[in-house]
């Protein structure tokens, strides 16, 4: 193939895959309606053998997915980041049947799926608490227990002395805050302020030590967390007087030398950390101890940014030694992605300096600073990146020990460990009960339909959970195109299937058969190994899946023998298109091939090159 091919090549996806959002939607726009769409992903390899189904209201999407406890847990999601995952990275094709319904019954269905996420979200963190409750109880009552993790707790290193100009310069931050806190408000100001965490730590287990315990009051402020909150302000106050540097491993350096306009904003914002520490102190809030940790880790890296003359924010990647998948496809792809992240990261970082008092802007700024440098890590092993959560924040968790006594002896500790015991076990009960994920009984397409339900009348839109393989997604998109009002049917094609529009020829469609001589896809170790797409290969697609089966056969033997250089990387992936490929020999296909490092446009439009059928 000629470099003038290839490069042809290039050009033609990288417009294929900016046309794939750029339409807009002008009629949705015009009308000032909201848009409500019964929305459709197909089949995919892993959970997604069957398709997703989501409903969609206007730029927000809901749907349920399996968490890693294997419940059911309600997304939802920006309309464009839904739409880019499922069409770019996961190259699935998206069915959207537009409903008539009401802007009122429109009203109710975004609020009901609001409050229902709301109140999903406040389970799962009850949940968390329970658990958190039960960890501390066993760190309490087990003297050889490595400790409890606190947040706040790792972000100074309080066994080392500061060395270094800007450890020193910070220590001298500190130094003077303590000075004004313990004259200004009155004598011995930070002594009783140390009494009071005392307190709070010896009352943190009064509503949970009673035989009949009070839930509403353990259930709004659990236990963990009143000796996490009383334990973090008594970290806060020896911060504060001790001025430990910070640990190694929690910063980020940023690229690029400050001009004098950012060391102005630096200073500023120096100055206004430092007030709000000082108010921190003095704050009834009960959880002012881990603000107060958070705000005096961000003190000291100010410090040292001006110190340094470069911009240095807080580490909140989490940290995780697990082998990354390798990516032996082209390191250009590794290498755009590398570079769109380092512009989104300067971006964050113009936006921070232009406003430093923004809080919102620095935590913008110290996850996408924390995404980079996992882009950079993953470019350096030509290894597929992490998926992060999208709800990076700065937590400085670490294990503390030994923890402070609380006012019970050793035996009553293990009646509270049982006790908790047995409220996480029935709360976990209920939950399972609940959210349990069922093949058939609830899965995503059901839980879904009974939360519109919920939402509406039968005369709005018409139930169609209980009827025939309903809980089968293509099964589900089909019934509600039939027989929910007005329901006009649209296909947003995927990554792969917009570009293969723009190519023509018959040696166009041979070279993009297979994933030998494509040049829309790159093999890589996050899919299994297969050789021909089969997602348009019509009455072909037995035989061509039949060569499927045997390729994955032969990559699993040769994995096999490469097991102990690779963890088994080659031979799973080999499994996997043996199990990806059988459903091709009955005309039925699920792999399609993923895009993980597929970039987003500038301008992106989710609805674009969106066709109509019907």
């Amino acid at each position: 193939m000629s470099d003038a091919h290839v490069s042809s090549a290039s050009r033609r996806r990288v417009a294929v895959v900016v046309g794939l959002w750029l339409s807009a939607l002008i009629a949705t726009a015009a009308s000032g309606a909201t848009r409500v769409e019964f929305l459709y992903a197909d089949a995919s390899e892993g959970s997604a053998s069957g398709g997703h189904v989501a409903l969609r209201l206007d730029d927000r999407v809901y749907h349920y997915q399996r968490d890693a406890d294997g419940l059911l847990v309600l997304s939802r999601d920006a309309w464009q980041d839904f739409a880019f995952q499922y069409r770019a990275v996961e190259n699935r094709n998206l069915f959207a049947s537009e409903i008539a319904v009401a802007e009122e019954t429109a009203a109710r269905l975004r609020d009901h799926f609001d409050r229902r996420f709301v109140a999903e979200n406040a389970e799962r963190q009850h949940l968390v608490a329970l658990r958190n409750d039960v960890a501390l109880l066993d760190a309490l009552t087990d003297p050889d227990h490595p400790g409890f993790a606190l947040r706040g707790a790792g972000f100074f290193a309080r066994d080392r002395k500061p060395s270094g100009r800007s450890e020193r310069a910070a220590r001298a931050a500190f130094a003077s805050l303590h000075r004004k806190l313990e004259t200004n408000p009155g004598a011995s100001f930070l002594a009783k302020r140390r009494r009071a965490a005392d307190a709070s730590l010896r009352a943190a287990a009064l509503p949970f030590a009673t035989s009949e315990p009070d839930r509403s009051a353990l259930d709004a402020y659990p236990f963990s967390e009143r000796v996490a909150d009383a334990h973090a302000a008594r970290l806060a106050l020896d911060v504060l007087h001790d001025a430990p540097p910070l640990r190694h491993g929690v910063r980020r350096v940023l690229p690029g030398v400050l001009d004098a306009t950012a060391r102005a904003s630096l200073r500023e914002r120096r100055r206004a950390i430092e007030a709000s520490l000082a108010e921190l102190v003095g704050s009834p809030r009960p959880d002012w101890g881990f603000a107060f940790l958070l705000g005096a880790a961000r003190l000291a890296l100010t410090i040292e940014s001006l110190e340094r003359n470069r911009m240095v924010v807080l580490d909140v990647g989490p940290a995780s030694d697990a082998p990354r998948l390798p990516f032996d496809g082209a390191p250009e792809a590794l290498a755009a992605h590398l570079s769109w992240r380092g512009e989104r990261l300067a971006t964050a970082l113009r936006a921070y300096l232009a406003n430093p008092g923004d809080e919102r802007a620095l935590s913008a700024l110290e996850r996408e600073a924390a995404l980079h440098a996992e882009l950079v890590a993953a470019f350096e092993a030509r290894a597929l990146p992490r998926r992060l959560p999208a709800n990076l924040v700065p937590e400085g968790r670490a294990l503390v020990r030994p923890l402070p006594r609380l006012g019970f002896d050793a035996e009553t500790g293990v009646a509270l460990r049982r006790r908790a015991e047995e409220r996480l076990a029935r709360a976990e009960e209920t939950s399972r009960r609940e959210r349990d994920y069922d093949l058939i009984e609830r899965n995503c397409v059901t839980e879904l339909f009974a939360q519109i339900d919920a939402a509406t009348d039968d005369a709005t839109l018409p139930a169609v959970g209980a009827a025939p393989l309903t809980f089968v997604p293509f099964v589900a998109d089909r019934t509600v195109a039939a027989h929910w009002p007005g329901a006009h049917r649209r296909i947003l094609p995927s990554r792969r299937t917009a570009a293969r529009a723009e190519e023509s020829g018959w040696i166009a469609r041979l070279r993009e058969s297979n994933t030998i001589t494509s040049t829309l896809y790159t093999p890589h170790a996050g899919d299994s190994i297969f050789l021909f797409f089969t997602d348009d290969a019509g009455f072909a697609r037995p035989l061509l899946g039949a060569a499927n089966v045997v390729t994955g056969v032969i990559a699993s033997g040769a994995g096999l023998a490469w097991a102990p250089l690779d963890r088994g990387v080659l031979f799973g992936r080999g499994l996997r298109g043996v199990t990806a490929s059988l459903p091709e020999l009955a005309f039925f296909n699920i792999r399609k091939g993923t895009f993980p490092l597929a970039l987003p446009p500038r301008k992106m439009r989710a609805d674009g090159d969106a066709r109509s059928t019907r």
